[in-house]
């Protein structure tokens, strides 16, 4: 887990930087990793909430940044962020709220 942990450190460090699509995803992916492995020691505690809130902001991120500039892979962070906001709700025991036209052509 010191692992993870470090390279976010380091992934920080590097959108702090300049935010791009793709540091955005990495950095939500490795969120998204510090979850799932605090998920499968047991630990269901703020930690793991804070990774999953972590990894929603910055895909989120992501998304809004191909959104802005017309990026043709919009849809890896669209995708990652939807499946985090979907995780997060599950973990918390209710429902996703998504919004059904969030992948129409020109939003």
């Amino acid at each position: 887990m010191a692992g993870i942990e470090e390279g976010i450190v380091r992934l920080e460090r590097l959108v702090a930087l300049r935010k791009t699509v793709e540091r955005c995803s990495l950095l939500g992916s490795a969120y998204k990793r510090l979850s799932m492995t605090l998920d499968r020691t047991g630990r269901h505690d703020k930690a793991q909430d804070g990774a999953g809130r972590q990894q929603c902001r910055t895909m989120r991120d992501a998304e809004e940044i191909a959104r802005a500039t017309g990026a043709d892979n919009l849809f890896y962070p669209a995708k990652n962020c939807i499946s985090a906001q979907v995780r997060a709700a599950l973990l918390a025991g209710s429902l996703p709220s998504l919004d059904p036209g969030r992948m129409k052509t020109g939003q």
